[in-house]
């Protein structure tokens, strides 16, 4: 086993950096990475420091993207994800269309931590045994545009420009945007105008009529506030 390790720095409450020495203890003894920079401890620790290929501009993705596939080429079959829902989904998304099955433990240090990728928490880290965890299959949905990929959805794909995240010690909504492009949080009012008038749901290839699919209670809804897809899985419901 070989682990690559990932701190999202952004994620939550900024709580990544108290993780490091936990981290360190559970990696200790077995073959571990982790990069330079937005993804990095910000200190050292018993693991290889790769630098990961350079990116134009300050892109968040693209620089996790360059992280994750820096870990992978070094040899990661078992990626740490120290963050949120978002953080574990961007790297199992690096790899998978890379054509890649990775094993991916993400350790809870976002706003809500639902997904099914989250697999242990900050005290579970004290206790970690990497070699008694039982590894699960995770359905996800996979968003396109115009046949393009753009991401894979472990909990939910949300058709809007905003997104729940957290501020201190309480929850708010933060631009897509400013997030995807600059990996920050910028708070913003959600937009009402979330689909175009030729905009569908279709279930096994059916169009859902929008009349009685969007109606909610006697007057119906009047706007769409946020459309929310979200994978099905035994015994639990991940949308939100």
């Amino acid at each position: 086993m070989k682990i690559g390790v990932l701190f999202g720095q952004a994620s939550g409450q900024g709580k990544a950096s108290l993780a490091v020495p936990l981290v360190a203890q559970a990696v200790r003894g077995r073959e571990s990475a982790v990069c330079a920079g937005l993804f990095g401890p910000g200190s050292r620790g018993p693991w290889v420091e790769l630098e990961p290929t350079s990116v134009s501009g300050s892109e968040y993705l693209e620089r996790l993207r360059a992280s994750v596939l820096a870990l992978a080429d070094w040899g990661a079959d078992t990626f740490m994800c120290l963050g949120g829902d978002g953080l574990a989904a961007y790297v199992a998304d690096s790899l998978i269309v890379r054509g890649m099955s990775p094993k991916i433990l993400g350790v809870a240090l976002g706003t809500a931590n639902v997904g099914p990728l989250m697999g242990a928490s900050l005290g579970d880290l004290e206790s970690l045994d990497l070699d008694e965890i039982a590894w699960e299959g995770a359905d996800a949905l996979e968003a396109l545009e115009d046949g393009r990929h753009i991401a894979f959805g472990f909990n939910d794909v949300v058709i809007g420009d905003s997104f729940l995240g957290s501020v201190g010690d309480r929850v708010a909504s933060f631009s897509a945007e400013a997030l995807v492009l600059s990996g920050k949080k910028l708070e913003v009012e959600p937009g009402r105008r979330v689909a175009g008038t030729d905009f569908e749901v279709r279930k096994n290839g059916r169009i859902l009529e929008s009349k009685g699919f969007w109606a909610s209670g006697r007057e119906g809804c009047r706007a769409i506030a946020q459309i929310v897809a979200s994978p099905l899985r035994k015994g639990e419901f991940l949308g939100r």
